[in-house]
């Protein structure tokens, strides 16, 4: 059975009369009924255009209106914004719709979730009894180092093993080697942004910028050497009052 969304809701509140007011106020009557109306009004693309006209008229003019006309006109836009989201947070219409309708207003559509997929080069210097405990130890110390990392949005890592190469001549009374452990280390950031190219800009520089928080330790980690090698799309929920 295929379900259809109807982005008509049953009842709607009419037009403030903006006619009968002067601009500043006729935004202020706008917004107020846009923040008590439920639903996306069907009177706001009119009004988002009579707003922005009267805009220009002001600054064309050098009326000291443009400073208030200005913020309403913003306030007025995030507010028919959010009720978009809202909608399609509940389940009220469809995304597609939604971005439809926003670029009617001239809004921004919402934004997308992408999976941005790096590699980042790890190398550590261990003790240990033989390859295979010098390797679960630096798997331990990397994925220690890296669960501090503090990305907006949700993160994985993998860690893949490198080369375990033994340091001649630096054993210890236990018996137990230096080794030189090379890797790396797989992570996926999930971030929202209005298209692939800006979701990579947006996940590596929240990436370096965690990388560059990790605190000094025993891990050396290539924050200059990371690799992106893939961005898909993924599923992030929506949040009314920031997107």
């Amino acid at each position: 059975m295929t379900h259809t969304h109807d982005i008509t809701p049953t009842t709607r509140q009419s037009t403030p009369p903006a006619a009968s007011l002067s601009p500043v106020q006729a935004v202020s009557a706008l917004l107020a009924a846009a923040c008590t109306d439920p639903n996306p009004p069907t009177w706001l693309p009119a009004a988002v255009a009579t707003v922005a006209g009267w805009h220009q008229q002001a600054r064309a003019a050098d009326d000291a209106r443009i400073f208030d006309l200005t913020a309403q006109l913003s306030t007025l836009r995030r507010q028919a914004r959010r009720h978009v989201v809202q909608a399609v947070t509940d389940g009220h219409i469809p995304r597609v719709g939604a971005d439809q309708t926003l670029r009617g207003w001239g809004v921004d559509p919402l934004p997308q979730g992408f999976d941005v997929t790096f590699d980042i080069a790890i190398r550590l210097t261990t003790t240990a009894s033989d390859t295979d405990h010098a390797w679960a130890h630096t798997h331990d110390m990397v994925l220690a180092a890296l669960s501090t990392l503090s990305v907006a949005g949700r993160m994985s890592t993998d860690i893949h093993r490198g080369h375990v190469q033994p340091l001649a001549d630096r054993t210890d009374t236990a018996r137990r080697s230096q080794y030189t452990v090379t890797g790396t280390a797989t992570v996926r950031v999930a971030v929202k942004a209005t298209d692939a190219s800006s979701a990579c800009r947006r996940a590596r520089r929240l990436l370096r910028d965690a990388l560059a928080d990790v605190p000094p330790g025993e891990v050396d980690i290539d924050v200059d050497g990371i690799h992106q090698h893939a961005v898909d799309r993924c599923d992030i929920p929506l949040d009314p009052d920031t997107d």
